[in-house]
């Protein structure tokens, strides 16, 4: 893998969306809400399918994130925000964000037309996930410093995406990001890497400065 977007998975799900498109003008006609696909040169967003230009992807590369103490990988797992599974570990001593939702996955319904064997019945209700405790660690990458992650590219498996890459989250964890970004930036400390917060015992500075931000992270 090279970087970029595979051409042919990008014309798989052209293909797919005005299927569902065709689908759902077909199957779920209302006179009060007319459906239609906008489509041809003039179309709204200016492409002749009348797709958007880019696509929403749902799920990308993810980190590798650093244990607390030391170089070793860190990785939120299914465990860890499961009521009904043994292992789950507690991450509040480093907390930065929280989110709860659902174990909403599904896999894709062919790859290479071959299928995916993916952990599509993995899915649970909310009432069987734990309220998602993110800690640092799974903000910062092996390998680089200075650099904290946000959004869907943290250092969580593909199930535990599911829980983590919805709106609240996401949310969640971009103002994670920037919040302790900016407090890095005003410790007069020019070598202070996000790394090094644990370790230095400066994680309850920090997290009285989110709260001070409004976050929520526990």
């Amino acid at each position: 893998w090279r970087g970029g977007l595979s051409v042919s998975a990008l014309q798989h799900a052209e293909e797919r969306a005005l299927l569902f498109a065709e689908w759902v003008m077909e199957t779920q006609k209302n006179p009060q809400f007319p459906l239609a696909l906008l489509s041809g040169a003039d179309s709204p967003m200016g492409t002749v399918s009348g797709l958007s230009m880019m696509p929403y992807i749902r799920e990308g590369r993810r980190i590798l994130g650093r244990a607390a103490y030391g170089q070793s990988e860190f990785l939120i797992r299914e465990a860890d925000v499961r009521k009904d599974m043994p292992g789950g570990r507690k991450f509040k001593p480093t907390a930065v964000a929280f989110t709860h939702y659902d174990v909403d996955i599904q896999g894709c319904a062919y790859r290479n037309w071959k299928t995916p064997w993916e952990a599509e019945s993995a899915g649970a209700q909310e009432d069987v996930v734990r309220p998602m405790v993110l800690p640092l660690e799974s903000l910062i990458p092996q390998g680089v410093d200075n650099l904290l992650i946000g959004g869907k590219g943290i250092a969580v498996s593909h199930i535990v995406n599911s829980v983590s890459r919805v709106h609240y989250g996401e949310w969640s964890i971009g103002a994670a990001a920037g919040a302790t970004a900016g407090w890095l930036l005003k410790q007069n400390q020019p070598d202070l890497t996000p790394a090094e917060i644990v370790p230095k015992k400066l994680i309850s500075q920090l997290q009285r400065h989110l709260k001070k931000q409004g976050l929520r992270y526990s």
